[in-house]
């Protein structure tokens, strides 16, 4: 088993516009949205080549608890420390006529020490299972 640890993972809102228009009105032609963060891409490119993938980290709130349910769903096992702040959105606007993609990230949330602690003492137990480890972020 492989441990994936992301620290600050996010729900990635991304929609996708024709054509981006500074100081406008902008219309979302699709929006996506998936569980997101460096550590969490791991545990899905693990999971896609069959490997077992165990991805941790902090989550909180209900995106928090959106994003663990998607995980989950894609047969990723999760050992996520759940946190009295909600976790962080990411807005990503790809513009098709440019080909940009532009992203506006809010800050992370807030840990406390003992939510650091507990942490701390499902990673410990999270070694004693893994072949690896990344921590990615």
């Amino acid at each position: 088993m492989i441990t994936t640890v992301t620290l600050n993972p996010a729900v990635d809102k991304i929609l996708r516009v024709s054509s981006l228009r500074l100081n406008r009105l902008n219309r979302a032609e699709v929006l996506m949205t998936t569980a997101g963060g460096k550590g969490v891409n791991v545990s899905y490119l693990l999971q896609a080549f069959g490997s077992e993938a165990i991805a941790m980290g902090f989550v909180g709130g209900t995106s928090g608890q959106s994003l663990e349910e998607e995980l989950r769903k894609a047969g990723i096992t999760t050992s996520f420390v759940h946190i009295a702040e909600e976790t962080r959105t990411n807005y990503i606007i790809l513009d098709e006529t440019r080909r940009t993609q532009t992203q506006v990230n809010e800050r992370g949330p807030l840990v406390s020490i003992e939510e650091i602690q507990e942490f701390e003492r499902a990673f410990k137990r999270a070694l004693s299972r893994s072949e690896m480890v990344v921590i990615a972020g």
